[in-house]
């Protein structure tokens, strides 16, 4: 879930806690929409009735909701406008509309800036950095989508998709640091380059089953040098991703990048993270700590997620 979801939760707990009615009707439109689990639904039934509604409203507003999907705040609303409480979606609408303006013209014209971006330089790529005179097509390159997950810091494994990468593992939390590992020339660039060609491709309608790239509202791809001497991430996004005429500022930016649900996914740290300040403040969570940050980099190096 995107943080300012999370932050509009809290800030309206209370209020939450004393209008909410867990329905049969709300309760199932979340079970419908995968918002909660059949063994969510037990654990607040359970609540309810060896407690309080307001504790069962408690311990979802608290451990069930924000730990979902991005797309569940939303569902949520729709949940609560469909069961005859419409009045509770709307007052957590223009609280978001209040604290957190968007000027959604804005955001449209950075997607597609975005789009153009990677359409243009992902038309044809090198995949072997040795032989700079080779260029394909970034759809006619083959990439193995099995990937060796690490589950813990134990080393356990197991095989994986690509389009794996982004869904809740053993903490069921959506993962937010990333770091693949490879050998020199095995296709870690070609993943990362695959991730942003088709989040600019049209969505993929949730057939992947997962939360796949498109889940995310933006996708940043950079190579690692493209941080430094950089103030922030707007600043990077600004001057490497968007054209120069562009009129979108830093600070907006830097709003839309806080608002939205983001990937950011940088290639070839080995290459340029001596002195790359921003950088390091984003893989050590000083900064966007609620991003996911996707990092590539060549076996046996050593980095601190």
């Amino acid at each position: 879930m995107e943080y300012r979801h999370k932050e509009c939760l809290k800030s309206n707990r209370d209020f939450l806690c004393s209008n909410i009615s867990l329905s049969t009707g709300l309760l199932a439109k979340l079970s419908e929409s995968d918002v909660i689990t059949d063994e969510h639904l037990q654990k607040l039934q359970n609540i309810e009735r060896n407690d309080t509604t307001k504790a069962a409203v408690l311990e979802f507003l608290t451990e069930v909701l924000p730990r979902r999907a991005p797309e569940a705040f939303n569902l949520f609303l729709e949940a609560l406008s469909e069961s005859a409480q419409k009045h509770i979606a709307d007052h957590l609408k223009k609280w978001l509309g209040d604290v957190c303006p968007e000027d959604a013209g804005t955001f449209k014209s950075l997607r597609a800036e975005l789009r153009s971006h990677y359409k243009r330089r992902l038309a044809s790529i090198r995949p072997m950095p040795w032989q700079q005179d080779i260029y394909l097509n970034l759809t006619d390159v083959f990439v193995e989508r099995q990937l060796k997950l690490k589950t813990n810091y134990k080393g356990d494994e197991r095989i994986v998709t690509m389009d794996d990468l982004f869904t809740p593992q053993q903490t069921k939390e959506i993962p937010r640091r990333l770091l693949i590992e490879g050998n020199p020339g095995i296709g870690k660039s070609t993943i990362c380059q695959t991730l942003a060609h088709e989040w600019g491709e049209q969505s993929c309608g949730r057939h992947c089953g997962t939360l796949c790239v498109h889940s995310f509202d933006l996708v940043l791809y950079f190579h690692a040098g493209d941080f430094i001497d950089e103030e922030s991430v707007a600043h990077a996004v600004q001057k490497h991703l968007l054209p120069s005429d562009c009129r979108i500022t830093t600070s907006e930016l830097q709003g839309i990048i806080e608002a939205k649900n983001v990937l950011i996914i940088v290639d070839a740290f080995d290459e340029a993270n001596a002195g790359n300040t921003t950088l390091d403040r984003l893989i050590k969570g000083d900064i966007l700590r609620h991003k996911t940050l996707l990092i590539t980099l060549p076996t046996k190096q050593t980095l601190a997620l």
